[in-house]
This record gives structure tokens, C-alpha cells and sequence, in this order.
């Protein structure tokens, strides 16, 4: 951010360098609370692009927590239980944020439950389980259409994160964007739940040996930076131990 550019997504340099993979055309799909996603090129010399496509679990999370006292929809099974509400879908795509170009970041900040009841004051008639249902499509919609805009040709889509264990999230998505095939990550070598500690351990190793890193495809950032710092603690000279 000292450079210019935003705080995130910040895994895509890590995505890049562990899935990259020369003559494919890939793309890593990160569902946390909020879903980001890197478009790797084929050519690995080509600059990654990768932002923030909106909500991830983040949105179904607090919906199941609050109507069913939850941490999270089990392999989006309440969601599968309910039926998706076409105009409230429509409502929750009218979200500006969706249409603004890359590079971009959001957050909770903006995705929460109070966002998700202001949406919902005119469909009070909905089952719990159908604003579900619809969150879950609305959650794989923005993802679709983001890659729908930036990746046309995307042969290979690799997702991690939370949102990996959602077993109707993956097959709305597959239905969503058919020319890609959807893997978990587990498939390309690391498990989804590993996939941001491991880059953020990359990240660390890059800052102690010095190396800067060029986050500007992704974060808009103007220069290279070394992400991060290292503090030494020296204890007092007091003769007590802490």
C-alpha cells in the first residue's frame, strides 16, 4: 500500500510460482470469506492478473450462522435443500463492485450480514433455506462471470480454500463455466486448507532473504517491495528471563 497499490490479493505470486504450469492455461480459485482468483498464462513470463471477485463462504457463513446457530453449510447441503430465488439473485448482482475492473480488493467491510439484509428487506417471504440456495448461486455467478470476463480460454481451474470442501459450490461451478475443467487443489499437490498458509510462509522466506517481489498485475502497487519485515527482540539486561 506505501507503493500505491492495494493490500491484496496477495497469494497470487505464490499461486504463480507453485501451479504455474508452461503450455496451460490455468487459473487458481481461492474461497475463503472472500474468493480471489490468479490467471496463470501459458507463457509463465506473462504477468499474473489476480483480484478479488467478490464474496466467497462469507455471505452462506453468516446466513447459516444466524438462522441455524452453524459455522458453515456441511458441503453446501442447506443450500441444496432450498431453491434459488431468481430475483433475489438478480438483486444481489446489482452490487457495483462486481462490474469494476482489475486490479481490485474487497472484504468483509462491505460483504456482511447487514449488506445481505439490506438485499433481503423485500424478500421476507423467502424460506432460510432458498436465501441460501440463492447466496450459494450468487457466490458462483460473481466467480463465473469474473473469469467469464478476464479468462476466456482458462483450460484448468484450481480451487482451495474453504469453499473447496463445498461440494455444490464446485458443481455449480462446473456447470457455470464448462469450457474449464474444476479441480481441488489437492489434486495439483496441496491440500486446499494449506494452499494460503504455504504462500504466506513463501512470502516470509522471500522478506528474510531480502528478495523484493512485483506485486503491481495484482495489486497495482508501483515498484517492487519486499512484503513484510523482521524484527529482532533483544531481551532487557535485568538478569530475569522473559
Amino acid at each position: 500500500m506505501a507503493a500505491g497499490g492495494q493490500g491484496a490479493p496477495l497469494a497470487p505470486l505464490f499461486h504463480q510460482d507453485f501451479f504455474g504450469q508452461g503450455g496451460k492455461r490455468r487459473a487458481v480459485l481461492n474461497v475463503g470469506g472472500i474468493a480471489n482468483i490468479t490467471l496463470l498464462q501459458s507463457d509463465l513470463q506473462t504477468s499474473i492478473v489476480g483480484f478479488d471477485t467478490g464474496p466467497g463462504n462469507v455471505l452462506m457463513d453468516s446466513w447459516i450462522r444466524l438462522k441455524r446457530n452453524l459455522p458453515y453449510d456441511h458441503s453446501g447441503n442447506w443450500a441444496k435443500s432450498g431453491e434459488v430465488s431468481v430475483e433475489l439473485l438478480n438483486a444481489l448482482l446489482t452490487e457495483p463492485y462486481l462490474g469494476r475492473p482489475a486490479p481490485k480488493s474487497t472484504g468483509r467491510e462491505l460483504f456482511n450480514l447487514a449488506w445481505l439484509q439490506d438485499k433481503l428487506h423485500d424478500f421476507g417471504t423467502l424460506r432460510d433455506e432458498d436465501v441460501q440456495a440463492s447466496l450459494l448461486a450468487f457466490t458462483a455467478r460473481s466467480i463465473a462471470e469474473s473469469v467469464d470476463w478476464h479468462a476466456k480460454g482458462i483450460e484448468e481451474i484450481i480451487m482451495c480454500g474453504g469453499g473447496a470442501h463445498n461440494i455444490e459450490l464446485m458443481a455449480a461451478l462446473e456447470k457455470l463455466i464448462p469450457f474449464a475443467s474444476v479441480t481441488s487443489s489437492e489434486e495439483a499437490g496441496l491440500a486446499p486448507d494449506w494452499v494460503e498458509g504455504v504462500a504466506f510462509a513463501w512470502m516470509a522466506r522471500k522478506a528474510w532473504m531480502g528478495e523484493a517481489i512485483s506485486t503491481g498485475s495484482v495489486t497495482g502497487a508501483s515498484r517492487a517491495c519486499i512484503l513484510g519485515g523482521i524484527y529482532e527482540n533483544e531481551a532487557p539486561d535485568d538478569g530475569n528471563l522473559h
